[in-house]
Formats: C-alpha cells, structure tokens, sequence
C-alpha cells in the first residue's frame, strides 16, 4: 500500500467523491427533467396536435362532402324541375295548342248552310235562317272558354317561368355563390394550411419498433440525440456512483485497520479521484447540450405550433360557417323550394296526383282536340248523310207508301165494302123491319183527313205521288258529294 494513501486521504477522496455525485445527481435531474419535457413535446404533444389536426381536416372534408353532395342534388333538382317544366310545355302543351287551332282553323273554314240551323231560341220569331247569316263549324264551338283555357295556361307558363327564374336566382345566391366563394376559399385555405403541416405528419410516423414515433430530419436528430445523451448521463452518474462506493468501502476498510491491495485498488481510486473535475466537466457538457436540445425544440416547435394553430382557427371558422350555412342558406332555400312546389302544383284546372298542371292542360287540350277533330268528322261523313236520310230519303219513302195506301189499298178496301153492303141491302133488306138498325152504306168508315208528324219540311214536295227536289236538298246533297270528293 502507498504510503501516501492512508484513512485521510480516503476520507477526503470519499467526501470529493460524495460532492461530485450529489452534483452530478443535481445536474442530471434537471438535465432528466429537460429531456422529458422535450420528449413530451416532441414524442406527445406534437402528435397529439398533428393527430388533432388530421381529425379536423377529415371532418371538414365530411362536412364539405355533405354540404356538395346537398347543394350538387339541390342544383340538379332545380333545373331538372325546371328543365321537365320547359320541355313538358314545348313538347307537348304548344303542339297540343297548335294542333287545336288547326282544328278549329278548319271548322272556320268548313261552311254550314243556314237552312241546317234552328233559331237557338224558341222565342225568337225570325230564325238565323231567314235571315239569311252565313255560318261555319267554327260558330258553334265556345271559344271564349277554350280562349279562357289556354290563356290561362300562358298565364301559369308565364308565373312559373318567373318563379323558375327566382328559384335559381335564390339558389345562386344563397348556395352556390357563397359555397363557391365563401366556402371554396375557406375551404382552400384550410387545406393549404394543413398541407404545411402534412411534412411533419411524415416526420411523426408510429414505427414497428415500439418507439413512439420513428423521425427524421430536425426532429429525428433531436430525439437520437438525446437518447444518446441520457445514456451517456446514466453511464457518467453510474461511473461517480461506483467511484462514490468505492470511496466508501476504503474508508470502512481502514476504519477496521485492515486495508488490502485485494480488496480494492487504491491507485485506480486514486486516479479515478483526480479525474472527478474532468468528469463533472463533462457532465456539464451534456447537460448544456441537452438544455441547448431542449431551446431548439422549442424554437423549432413554436414554429409549427403557429401553423398548428394558423390551421385550427381556420378549421374552426369553417366549420362554423358549415353550421350556419346548413342552418341559415340550406333550411332558407329547403323552405322556399317547398313553397314553389306547392305553387307550381296548383293551377285553374284539377290536376290528378300523378300528373303536372303543363300534362293536366294539355290533356284538356287534347281532348278538345279529339272533341272537335270528331265533330267534324261526325259532320262530314255521318251528320249530313243521316241528316239527309230524315229528311229526305225517308220522307220519301214514307210519303209513298202512303200514297200508295190511301189512293191504291185504302180506296179498293173501300169501294168493295161499299159494292158488298149495297149487295147485301138488295138482296136482304126488305126483310128487316125498319125499327131495325139496318146495314147499309151510312156508317161505313172512310178517311176524312191524314194527319202527319214531322213531315213539314217534305211535305210541300210531294204531289200525286211525285216527289221533286227542294233547292235546300240540292244544296244538301251537293255538300255531301264535295265533302266526299275531298274525303276521297
């Protein structure tokens, strides 16, 4: 054993020893401190923030999802609407009017002889006939209902084209202008900003080795930086434990006056003593740089902590704002498009569930049409032909036969019961007293006068069994043959 080692120096190696550890214990808790604060804000606070971040970011998207998924089907509703209500009047309503006019034009153009026309009023003593008025088809049609009816669809046309236009207007001005300019550019700079903070989401990546998050670049050097430097803190403090120990057991050793080469290495302690100062040195050169770490964190985490925040603010305007655009703009154009249903379902006709006022309208057109189209038809190829027959084919007939009857039958039947009573008379009648009713020619029956029934106009055309041609029958026969030859 040296000589210059004794309980003394030992003592004092134990005490520069005890010193240098509780300095060291010092100094490494608040350098333990350091790295946990920013291992927090590196491995905890950041992700927690940037996983924050994506939450918001997936949220507005959904919101922005919502919102033009709603304002796109709103958009194609409208004009659709729109779009049917247009096409529904110039496809079938215009063709239906225009097809009416044409049927009317020809009921104008198709003339009716006065002399088939009765006075529509009984009381009247000088019928349209006599007076000699002219007439077509066209005089015996109401037009000022079927004037009524399709002004009134012009009218409807004319409101529902201005509601259309108003409905767009509100839907511009209300949803796609502040969805294109408020909400676009909201939206835009919302996903700008995240886009600035996406580099370090890439930096923040959970990795398949248990570390918390597996980086690089900046943040990946402060973190391998600082393991290693907790390690080389827990290897400095180990090492002043140990030499603290060592210390200690010297001093037990010489306190039982037994000091032994073999039991503890005084020219190591000795030398491990005189190293202490270098040691702590360089503890408190770890120690800077890990207070240095932690000031480059911070500074480098105020940066992105600002565009952190830049990005939630703007995410929580705009998601703000989606609140009151669905509340507001959304529920005011909802209300006011119920509303022009309603309108728009309603007209001065009844209209069936399952159709729209524009195919009620045009069905009432079109049956007009049809209604019409059959009236002239009716007219030139069944009227005029029956009318004939009654008045003329049949009164003939009828005329005839019984001309036939009264001059020819009824005449014969006679002149025999007349030729058989006076046969009877002579051959019988001194027989029969005169108290007697006697047989005989006084009673025998005999056509005074023949009253007839709807024949007036026939009548005065048929003479001894002749019947000639009326100029009212010339004339009608004559319509019937022009109307056959332009049939045929």
């Amino acid at each position: 054993m040296s000589s210059v080692i004794n309980k003394d120096k030992i003592t004092e190696w134990a005490d520069q020893a005890l010193k240098t550890l509780q300095d060291a214990q010092n100094t490494c808790s608040k350098a333990q401190q350091s790295l946990q604060y920013t291992s927090y804000q590196l491995n905890n606070k950041l992700p927690e923030k940037v996983q924050f971040c994506t939450f918001m970011v997936q949220g507005i998207k959904q919101q922005h999802e919502i919102v033009s998924s709603v304002i796109e089907s709103l958009v194609h509703r409208t004009n659709g609407i729109e779009k049917l209500f247009e096409e529904e009047y110039t496809t079938s309503l215009e063709p239906a009017v225009s097809q009416l006019e044409q049927i009317l034009e020809k009921l104008k153009e198709t003339k009716v002889p006065s002399f088939l026309v009765q006075s529509l009023n009984q009381d009247e003593e000088t019928t349209n006939s006599e007076a000699g008025h002219e007439y077509s088809l066209i005089d015996f049609v109401p037009l000022a209902s079927i004037t009524t009816l399709k002004k009134n669809a012009v009218v409807y046309k004319s409101n529902s084209s201005k509601l259309h236009k108003s409905l767009r207007t509100s839907l511009k001005n209300l949803l796609t202008d502040p969805y294109d300019d408020i909400i676009g550019k909201k939206y835009n700079k919302v996903l700008q900003t995240y886009n600035e903070i996406i580099p370090l989401q890439l930096d923040l990546k959970v990795s398949q080795s248990g570390a918390p998050y597996k980086t690089s670049n900046f943040l990946n050097v402060i973190i391998k930086e600082n393991s290693s430097l907790e390690s080389e803190l827990v290897s400095i403090l180990e090492m002043l434990t140990n030499h603290y120990d060592q210390c200690v057991h010297g001093k037990l050793l010489f306190a039982n006056n037994s000091p032994s080469k073999d039991d503890i290495n005084f020219e190591v302690l000795q030398n491990d003593a005189k190293e202490l100062p270098e040691v702590l040195k360089e503890l408190y050169s770890v120690y800077k740089i890990i207070i240095n770490n932690e000031a480059r964190a911070h500074k480098y985490l105020e940066g992105e902590y600002r565009k952190i925040d830049s990005f939630v603010e703007s995410a929580n305007d705009l998601l703000e704002y989606f609140v009151g655009f669905k509340e507001d703009n959304l529920t005011r154009f909802m209300i006011l498009s119920i509303s022009c249903d309603e309108i728009f379902s309603k007209c001065s006709i009844d209209v069936p569930p399952d159709r729209t006022p524009i195919s009620a309208y045009t069905d009432a057109v079109n049956h007009l049409s049809y209604h019409y189209t059959q009236f002239l038809d009716v007219f030139k190829t069944k009227y005029l032909s029956e009318l004939f027959h009654e008045q003329y084919t049949y009164p003939k007939v009828f005329f005839s036969k019984l001309y036939e009857f009264l001059n020819e039958d009824l005449t014969q039947l006679q002149q025999e019961e007349s030729t058989r009573r006076s046969q009877w008379i002579a051959k019988y009648g001194e027989f029969i007293p005169r108290s007697f009713k006697l047989p005989g020619e006084q009673d025998q029956p005999t056509v005074i006068q023949v009253i007839t029934e709807g024949l007036d106009h026939a009548q005065n055309s048929f003479e001894n069994g002749t019947y000639k041609e009326s100029a009212d029958e010339k004339q009608l026969i004559s319509l019937i043959k022009s109307f056959q030859k332009h049939t045929v």
